[in-house]
């Protein structure tokens, strides 16, 4: 992660709030409580930070329960960041490319936090038998298949940290990969062959495929993926899967890389 130097405190502290408001489970409003508790911030910071927040309508309150959630005006930023997000303009027909291949749900990552990813972008299948994702959805790092993408291309000291901090790997299924040497295993099978394969180790009946995109410094920066339901799918459909989102997330690699190489930074 980034240099802590120059982290601002009050601002970490207000990104820690929205960031657990912004979780799936808490979207519909939380109290000052449970957002104190769960941040670890004391009451009095985390009524003033909640205060500044609905100030600017990062945050809204409602005054009958008592609650708080997300506001409007971060739909706002949202849409812009999204339209002036060169990143994922690039990636858009790619994108749209992926889903046609596989007629499946593609998505876009990115990582979120040390143990979190988030989807930034997705392209629906037009089948009636489809996942529907939103954007702006979390998902743990250690048991999905993007996540997987991202852990498979640290060290092992970075991934062996992550999993520290979150306490071991959380088991969502039966088919969550748990045990310490297989998990580490997959991440370099995963190395290997270029794109990952997680079947219903987050959520039951759902599986996921995923390839890694990659920055100048041969960093992921973002994930392609897609999801799918583990019934309508074969092993061998699977790998098909990751071989197409391998060749479109290496297309996307080259043309990012070709458009930054080309434009000069002031």
């Amino acid at each position: 992660m980034k240099n802590e130097k120059y982290i601002v405190p009050a601002i970490e502290n207000a990104v820690s709030v929205l960031q657990y408001l912004s979780k799936e489970e808490n979207i519909k409003g939380k109290n000052l409580s449970e957002i104190s508790d769960s941040t670890n911030l004391n009451r009095s910071t985390c009524f003033r930070i909640l205060q500044s927040l609905q100030k600017y309508n990062f945050i809204s309150h409602n005054a009958i329960n008592k609650t708080y959630k997300l506001g409007h005006y971060l739909t706002f930023l949202g849409s812009k960041a999204s339209e002036t997000s060169f990143d994922i303009q690039i990636m858009k027909p790619y994108l749209e490319k992926a889903s046609h291949i596989t007629n499946q749900t593609c998505i876009i990552s990115q990582r979120f936090s040390d143990n979190q990813i988030i989807y930034i972008a997705k392209q629906e299948s037009n089948s009636d038998l489809r996942i529907n994702v939103s954007v702006g959805q979390q998902r743990p790092i250690t048991n999905t298949a993007m996540g997987k993408c991202f852990l498979a291309y640290l060290s092992k000291d970075e991934v062996e940290h992550i999993i520290k901090s979150i306490g071991g790997i959380k088991e969502y299924t039966p088919y969550t990969i748990v045990e310490h040497k297989e998990f580490m295993k997959n991440l370099e099978v995963i190395k290997e062959r270029g794109y990952s394969i997680s079947k219903e180790e987050w959520a039951l009946g759902i599986s996921g495929v995923a390839a890694p995109i990659f920055d100048s410094n041969h960093q992921v920066c973002f994930v392609l993926s897609l999801s799918c339901l583990q019934a309508q799918v074969t092993d061998e459909k699977l790998h098909f899967y990751g071989s197409a989102l391998k060749e479109i997330a290496e297309q996307i690699t080259h043309e990012s890389l070709k458009y930054y190489e080309s434009t000069p930074m002031f």
